[in-house]
């Protein structure tokens, strides 16, 4: 595995020093693609597409698939579309309607955004080998791939699969840049951060993830940088340099913030009551739900336009080229799509200002009526494989991990706290939990079945472990379903055979454990376990 995933930490300090100070961080090693990999992926693609694309139309509609697609369906056939935050961002409609547009409109078309979007979500983990190691993102792929709950919720006409995409799009494009420092990330940043926020709220949810894990990295490398030059050192790098030596983490940062500053405007609406203002109307206000009315129309005008002010002084300040470039592809993108076309200007301020306060407002109603706990008795449920060996990884990566490891920990507990925190709890929120979850899990698995010293597995006979841990979970489950006793010789022979064999089983588990010694042993059962969770997820 290419042992580059510490450089953004390690040399993302070096960008604030002075040109003089030595050269950039060397770009990570290049990690080839050899045949076999190439093969593997393309294998678990066709897989992924076959159970997503497979009799997608047959089953009945949700409530919620049926907005969906019926909405879709109005702008299809000429009536137009106008952005409603109940229904989320409008990417699904206008992308919907190209697909009725070139297929026709049926139950099946319904639904092909989301098992092509399910589809490709598998295929990203190849852009994340030089941080999971070519094992672990084929072990990641697969699990991606027999995910029961991306599988499900590919074939079901909802965001969240969209979101998934675009969030993990948004980590490969934010690692790459901090280990390659290619502006092209950048701007892919940019866009998909737009595109993201275009298709459902719960983007805010993800873009605090994103701003803490930067920022607590950025602060980190700066307390470092001062404590070796000083508080004068940096302000003669700040007079020489300005903002364009941010490390990577911290340019990241100012791109993230100035970027959706606008966006965050509609917080100030958690005032309105000690205001005295309606800045995000609820069900018993007049005027539409999430906008303000009266008097707080003017003060919405003023925070949205402060924050759009504030954030392109700041984005300027960093880099006047670049942040008019990223803005520029931003700003297209989210009016482009919530103006539906430019046949719906009005679209635009809703997107910025109601999809926030929309959401806020509904924080009290507190949909699906779930505890706070909901997803950690979902989750073990159907994500039992990755779930298992994610918990894993978090405690084992915490003492000998590396930092993207560390930023996969940092993901699945921030996750965790805010989708606990977030008042509506509904099933399909656990895409945006089985997500990081998977690949913890790929990682922690890859990095064992690298380190496995093959040949002497095969000549020590340990990988006939592989083959009885199976077989003795089979036995053990025979005996778990035994329900009936009797004296009788037949049924004595029959409940005593799952014994016997369950016996013969761990006899022989155990010789060829003495003989490959614990170390490959344990390594072994790992790799065994998973394949044997990966039956019961199939």
């Amino acid at each position: 595995m290419a042992k580059t995933v510490n450089r953004p930490l390690e040399s993302a300090e070096r960008a604030r020093q002075p040109r003089t100070a030595g050269p950039p961080a060397p770009l990570p090693a290049a990690m080839p693609l050899l045949r076999w990999e190439l093969v593997l992926y393309v294998a678990l693609l066709a897989v992924a597409a076959g159970m997503r694309f497979w009799d997608l139309g047959s089953r009945a509609y949700h409530h919620d698939e049926s907005l969906h697609a019926v909405y879709s369906w109005y702008l299809y056939v000429g009536r137009g579309y106008e952005h409603n935050p109940m229904m989320h961002g409008p990417f699904q409609f206008i992308s919907n309607t190209l697909i009725f547009t070139l297929f026709t409109a049926s139950d099946y078309t319904g639904r092909i955004l989301y098992a092509l979007f399910g589809a490709a979500l598998v295929g990203m983990a190849f852009f994340l080998r030089p941080y999971l190691g070519r094992a672990g993102a084929l072990c990641a792929a697969g699990l991606l791939a027999l995910s029961p709950t991306l599988l499900y919720f590919s074939r079901f006409a909802r965001n969240d699969i969209l979101v998934a995409v675009w969030t993990l799009g948004l980590v490969i494009c934010m690692w790459r840049y901090m280990d390659e420092r290619r502006t092209g990330y950048l701007y892919g940043f940019a866009a998909i951060l737009a595109l993201s926020f275009s298709t459902q709220e719960n983007t805010y949810l993800h873009a605090v993830m994103l701003g803490l894990f930067l920022g607590i990295v950025s602060l980190a490398q700066l307390l470092a940088t001062w404590r070796r030059v000083g508080v004068g050192g940096l302000v003669r790098i700040h007079k020489r340099f300005g903002l364009r030596r941010l490390s990577p983490p911290a340019t990241l940062l100012v791109l993230l913030v100035t970027l959706t500053l606008p966006l965050w405007a509609a917080g100030v609406s958690v005032l309105q009551k000690p205001l005295g203002l309606v800045l995000a109307g609820d069900a018993f206000n007049v005027g539409p739900i999430g906008l303000p009315n009266g008097r707080g129309v003017a003060v919405a005008l003023v925070a949205t336009g402060l924050a759009l002010v504030l954030g392109a002084y700041a984005g300027t300040l960093w880099h006047r080229r670049r942040w008019f470039i990223c803005a520029g592809i931003f700003w297209a993108i989210f009016v482009t799509l919530f103006s539906t076309m430019f046949t719906y200007p009005t679209g635009v301020a809703t997107g910025v200002w109601q999809s926030l306060g929309y959401w806020l407002v509904q924080q009290d109603v507190a949909r699906g009526g779930q505890p706070w706990y909901y997803y950690f008795v979902l989750l073990p449920i159907y994500e039992f494989l990755p779930f298992l060996f994610a918990l894993a990884g978090m405690v084992y990566y915490w003492f000998k991990g590396d930092a993207f490891s560390w930023f996969l920990t940092f993901w699945i507990i921030v996750a965790f706290a805010l989708y606990a925190w977030a008042a509506e709890k509904m099933p399909w929120i656990s895409v945006h939990l089985a997500l990081p979850l998977a690949l913890m899990a790929g990682k922690l698995l890859g990095d064992v079945a690298e380190r496995i010293p093959w040949r002497r597995a095969v000549a020590s006979g340990a990988v006939w472990l592989l083959v009885l841990l199976p077989l003795a979970v089979v036995a053990l489950g025979s005996i778990v379903g035994i329900r009936q006793w009797s004296p009788d010789t037949n049924v004595v022979l029959r409940n005593a055979s799952p014994y016997l064999a369950l016996a013969v089983l761990l006899y022989l588990g155990y010789r060829v454990a003495e003989r490959a010694g614990r170390k490959l042993t344990g390594q072994v059962v790992v790799i065994g376990l998973a394949g044997v969770l990966a039956i019961f997820s199939v």
